[in-house]
């Protein structure tokens, strides 16, 4: 009779331990699937690639009198001010070997959510770092300007980010002197932009900032103009503005 009592017991108190065995089970099971929600389901990484012209033709000043390199720079600086978290920078120079030796100015990532007081400070503190990068940096004595170096470069980038949103960035007079040349740019347009090599960007959003030049007449620079946009175009990126 003592062991029957016993073995009932036992077999009441074990039945509480079963049960929070399952429960903890089921919570840890549980954490793990909204962990990989979180991740699947996210807000989408974003990769952005700003690309600054850092040839000597960025020495030329504007209608204005200003130097088109300090306008360059400070628009730089614009964007550093707006990106988000979440966000993988690179800030890249357009020399005469763009894509071929580059030249990475500046790299960092910003976190979605900053768990420590380092990382906030990064976050907010991305564009004091340009501005303070902005009075060691001057054109490099350059015998041409590769911009189309820039989209294959990018897409190199681009490639190594995985999905999410990408956006290519690019600072300059856009005179690709490098072969095939600027003469012959401005001679076929948009004709030349279809048949050259093209990287891939697909879905990529590019931003044309300062275009054209005060030695370039009306005609040349929309002939400029239609070139690129049809380059853009056949690279499979959206472009968002060309001024």
């Amino acid at each position: 009779v003592v062991f029957a009592e016993r073995k009932l017991q036992d077999s009441q108190s074990e039945r509480p331990r079963k049960f929070l065995r399952s429960l903890l089970i089921y919570v840890v099971v549980l954490f793990i699937l909204i962990f990989l929600a979180s991740l699947a389901f996210g807000e989408p990484k974003r990769s952005l690639v700003v690309g600054l012209d850092m040839t000597k033709s960025s020495l030329s000043k504007d209608y204005a009198g200003n130097e088109i390199f300090r306008k360059n720079l400070s628009a730089v600086g614009e964007v550093m001010r707006r990106i988000r978290p979440g966000t993988k920078v690179h800030v890249v120079g357009i020399t005469d070997s763009t894509f071929l030796n580059p030249l990475f100015i500046l790299r960092e990532t910003l976190p979605e959510k900053p768990k420590t007081f380092r990382e906030r400070f990064r976050g907010k503190s991305l564009a004091s770092v340009w501005r303070g990068m902005e009075s060691r940096l001057k054109p490099l004595i350059a015998k041409s300007t590769d911009v189309l170096g820039v989209f294959f470069l990018a897409e190199q980038i681009f490639a190594t980010e995985g999905a999410g949103q990408k956006t290519l960035i690019i600072i300059s007079d856009m005179l690709h002197t490098s072969p095939p040349g600027l003469k012959k740019i401005l001679s076929s347009g948009s004709d030349l932009g279809g048949k050259l090599r093209k990287p891939n960007l697909q879905g990529v959003d590019v931003w044309v900032y300062g275009a054209g030049s005060p030695c370039l007449s009306k005609g040349e620079w929309f002939k400029l103009r239609d070139f690129w946009e049809a380059y853009i175009r056949e690279t499979g990126a959206n472009l968002k503005c060309y001024t």
